[in-house]
């Protein structure tokens, strides 16, 4: 009770004074005594209960308090499993471990997957397909050829009957085994097996040699034959004539129809089975007097020339090519059309004649003046000089102008050709003037 010498104490002494000497040494001193603990005062206790004497170290066992109060060491922790392959230790924190050592299992055969197992110990679990010689490998069945063993491994032997039947029940190689197997997708032959070869007896049955230009098709010596339909076809290539330029033929509705021409806008050469622009010098022709046309490696050339030529427009003179295109110079007071005629009067019909404008008065034109309008006579005769030269148009009161010469006469009283050409667009340059002016007084 940690009190020395109460009634307890006392009782514990005589107790302990009744047994042996050697039974109450243990191994301290007590009141001064080596060796005995009897008759003096009592050492202070180490424990109560057995927790009290707990070390937190599991490996040593537990520890727990004795009858006398003091500590006793517990036995260390058996960590053995009993497992040969694995490495038994005591760990302070984690307890007891048993690690397995695979190597510790190595049983010297290749053909085995050796590990330690913490419940079973070593396994020795065999490797699928291995083997260390051929006689490992050996199935026993014939049909799927001899194995044999190469790098630790069982390698599949190759067929033992290529191109034929395997026998598994005697063991050897045959066409066939039942008559199934002897079909040739022919229907001209009976196919039969015997004695394990295929036999195909000819038959002389009716067929169809899937020629829709046959008829009657019939088995001969093993052959589908038919009689041949009349201009029948089955394919295109039996409609080719072998000609390029009329295109290509094709076989619809087992009729060969001609074909297409393959050189729509150019000429076709059959020689070189091309399409080509021309053949000869003539297939240039471009109706163009301004282009030299001629064919080369079947392609037209047109080279510009500078040759005569005529445009076609009485209003030009020297026609001549340039640049490939036919040009000629302008003739002068010349008209091709009544709209270049237009002398801007509406009380003048304006006319394109031979050429030359007209301006013929409208009559009753409401627009007209006649006292604007010149008298008729001699003032519309050519001038006399030739030249086409006029008179400037008098004021209203200026006195009245002289009246124009007469133009020089030729043979037989005509006026020549010079002079009546320079009046006549004398006139006409005049009398536009004189209606100018009259539109102008009017305005």
């Amino acid at each position: 009770d940690g009190q020395a010498f109460n009634g307890l104490d006392t009782i514990y002494l005589a107790a302990q004074s009744a047994t042996a000497a050697d039974t109450c040494g243990d191994g301290k001193q007590n009141n001064g005594e080596a060796g005995i603990d009897c008759g003096g005062p009592c050492p202070d206790c180490e424990c109560l209960a057995d927790d009290d004497c707990d070390d937190g170290l599991f490996c040593n066992g537990s520890e727990s308090c004795d009858s006398f109060g003091f500590c006793q060491n517990g036995a260390d922790v058996d960590c053995g499993d009993a497992i040969a392959c694995t490495t038994d230790t005591c760990d302070p924190a984690m307890g007891c471990m048993n690690v397995p050592v695979d190597v510790a299992c190595d049983d010297g055969n290749v053909c085995t997957v050796d590990a330690c197992n913490t419940v079973l110990g070593c396994t020795n679990d065999a490797v699928p397909n291995c083997c260390t010689a051929d006689a490992d490998c050996d199935d026993g069945v014939f049909c799927n050829g001899a194995e044999a063993c190469q790098g630790d491994r069982c390698e599949p032997g190759p067929g033992p009957c290529p191109g034929q039947k395997c026998d598994e029940a005697t063991r050897s190689c045959v066409d066939c085994q039942v008559d199934t197997e002897c079909d040739d997708d022919n229907p001209c032959t009976d196919d039969v097996c015997a004695g394990g070869a295929c036999i195909h007896d000819n038959n002389e049955v009716e067929c169809d040699d899937g020629d829709t230009c046959t008829a009657g098709d019939q088995c001969v010596n093993g052959v589908c034959t038919g009689i041949l339909v009349e201009e029948c076809c089955a394919t295109d290539d039996e409609c080719d004539d072998g000609v390029f330029c009329n295109g290509t033929e094709a076989c619809q509705a087992d009729l060969c129809e001609p074909g297409t021409e393959p050189c729509p806008g150019q000429q076709c050469d059959e020689e070189t089975e091309a399409c080509v622009d021309c053949q000869v010098d003539a297939d240039c022709e471009d109706d163009n007097p301004c282009t030299d046309d001629f064919c080369a490696g079947g392609a037209c050339i047109h080279e510009a020339n500078q040759v005569e030529c005529d445009d076609g427009d009485t209003c030009t003179a020297a026609d001549q090519c340039v640049n490939g295109v036919c040009t000629g110079i302008l003739v002068e007071e010349c008209c091709a059309t009544d709209d270049e005629c237009d002398d801007g009067d509406e009380c003048t019909e304006d006319t394109c004649d031979t050429n030359a404008c007209r301006h013929d008065p409208i009559p009753d034109c409401p627009a007209s003046d006649d006292d604007d309008e010149p008298p008729p006579g001699d003032d519309d005769m050519p001038d006399p000089t030739g030249g086409g030269s006029e008179q400037p148009l008098p004021d209203d009161d200026s006195p009245t102008p002289p009246p124009p010469r007469r133009a020089p006469c030729g043979l037989f009283g005509m006026i020549t050709f010079p002079a009546l050409i320079s009046g006549m667009i004398g006139m006409r340059s005049r009398r536009r003037r004189i209606k100018i002016a009259s539109l102008r007084r009017r305005s």
